[in-house]
C-alpha cells in the first residue's frame, strides 16, 4: 500500500512538474513571438492616406490640384481646416 501511495506521489508530482514546464515554455514561446512582431503591426493603428498636391472641391467632392483652387501659385506650408470646413492654404508668397 505505500508502494502505491509513494508511485501515485511520484506520478502526481512528475506530471505537474511536466505540466508546469509545458506552461513555462508556452508562456516563453508567446512571448518571443510578441517581441519578434514589428511595433507597427502589433499596435494595429488605423491608416491615414496622404494625397499629395491635391484638394477637394466642396461643391462637387472631385478632386482638383490644389495650386488650380483659389489661384494658389506658390509652395503650401500648411492647411488649415475651420468647424465650417472652409480650407485655408499657407503658403511662401507675401
Amino acid at each position: 500500500m505505500l508502494v502505491e501511495i509513494v508511485q501515485l506521489y511520484y506520478s502526481l508530482f512528475y506530471l505537474e512538474r511536466k505540466t508546469t514546464i509545458k506552461k513555462l515554455l508556452s508562456i516563453l514561446t508567446i512571448t518571443t513571438l510578441t517581441a519578434s512582431i514589428p511595433a507597427p503591426l502589433l499596435a494595429n493603428k488605423t491608416l491615414i492616406r496622404v494625397k499629395r498636391d491635391v484638394g477637394m472641391s466642396k461643391s462637387n467632392k472631385v478632386y482638383v490640384p490644389i495650386k488650380e483652387k483659389n489661384g494658389i501659385t506658390g509652395k503650401i506650408n500648411s492647411l488649415a481646416v475651420d468647424s465650417k470646413d472652409n480650407i485655408y492654404f499657407r503658403t511662401n508668397n507675401k
